[in-house]
């Protein structure tokens, strides 16, 4: 059972200068279900941690504060330990998809936020826009 999204900022949750609107969403939704949200993004940890208020999101990691990037399993090991989760429990959500590589090596599962309609081997999940995300969590 998923009891933790992890979102990507920049291009995910954070789009052309301000608060992607259908994240917002989710994230209340999601929080009102009792399913917790974060974020690990490798943007400026002022826009991290001014975002991350806003939303409620914690933790909000910065890949720039900690040294480790999002396609570096130890980025998520750290984040496991610190939340105290099991990676089963984690769903992470991003635009890159070598950004979801370690994390789906670790055990999560892996949504990749794209036009894509090619699937691909170590993601789970492939979704034109974030509307699709409420159907996966539903599952």
């Amino acid at each position: 059972m998923i009891k933790m999204i992890i979102w990507d900022l920049i291009g995910v949750v954070w789009q052309n200068e301000q608060v992607n609107p259908k994240a917002k969403e989710l994230i209340v939704k999601f929080d009102a279900q009792g399913i917790k949200n974060s974020t690990i993004s490798n943007t400026f940890p002022e826009l991290i941690s001014k975002v991350g208020k806003e939303l409620g999101l914690d933790p909000a990691l910065s890949t720039v504060e900690i040294g480790l990037s999002k396609r570096d399993p130890e980025i998520y090991k750290y984040f496991l330990e610190k939340t105290g989760l099991d990676a089963k429990e984690c769903l992470m959500v991003d635009d890159h998809k070598k950004n979801l590589y370690p994390a789906k090596e670790l055990g999560m599962t892996t949504v990749f936020v794209s036009d894509s309609t090619e699937q691909f081997e170590n993601i789970d999940y492939v979704i034109p826009d974030l509307d699709e995300l409420m159907k996966i969590i539903s599952h």
